[in-house]
């Protein structure tokens, strides 16, 4: 699988067979960069868990397209998520790696065109529209992955990922501009509660009249 990793990841890592955590590099790809890598699958982790917080909890205000992409991308949790019988994996997800190496989870979705391209579509999404915008470091790793197909093949995910976070762009306003309105709503009726049992507790008015209100 080292061949699916874009070649900046080759970077020999000094602690190769030093290591003992069980997130430790397998020995096909001790030789990366492994603080390298880990940053990597973190920040991939992060795309696809805390980034959705707003998506996740509005599902009523995505359409059918960008479902199936968040669909997709919720499915590569499987990677490092462990199979329990208490909390059994869903149909969809990735097979669990089992050496649990962050490269091997890397490599396999530098592989597949349809991961690289949904993972662009969400981070594009996020993406400011000025020129000047400094490229987050996942979409360098995504971008490289991209552009190691064959040309043409590269050109398409590059112009339909970009196509497709327009809508993704559009779902993710109007689920944050949804979050919003409900905390400003719940910290409204907060607000109200704390008023009326102040001024319950200071005699400012009847409890009972309170209630039929």
């Amino acid at each position: 699988m080292i061949n699916g990793l874009p070649k900046d990841l080759k970077q020999r890592n000094n602690t190769c067979g030093e290591a003992t955590s069980s997130r430790d590099l397998c020995d096909l790809h001790c030789s990366l960069n492994y603080y390298l890598v880990d940053d990597i699958l973190r920040l991939v982790k992060r795309e696809i868990t805390s980034h959705f917080r707003q998506l996740d909890a509005y599902p009523d205000l995505i359409e059918t397209a960008e479902a199936e992409i968040l669909h997709d991308l919720r499915a590569l949790k499987g990677l490092w998520t462990k199979p329990c019988p208490d909390s059994p994996v869903p149909p969809c997800a990735w097979p669990y790696q089992i050496n649990e190496c962050a490269a091997c989870m890397l490599a396999r979705i530098a592989s597949d065109k349809d991961a690289l391209r949904n993972l662009r579509v969400v981070i594009q999404s996020r993406t400011r529209t000025r020129k000047n915008h400094r490229q987050q470091e996942l979409n360098i790793f995504v971008n490289h992955c991209i552009n190691r197909f064959p040309p043409a093949e590269a050109e398409d995910l590059h112009s339909t990922s970009s196509q497709l976070a327009f809508g993704m762009k559009r779902a993710r306003k109007a689920c944050v501009k949804a979050y919003i309105r409900d905390r400003e709503d719940d910290a409204e009726r907060h607000s109200r509660r704390k008023r009326c049992h102040h001024k319950w507790r200071t005699g400012s008015i009847d409890p009972r009249t309170d209630q039929a209100e």
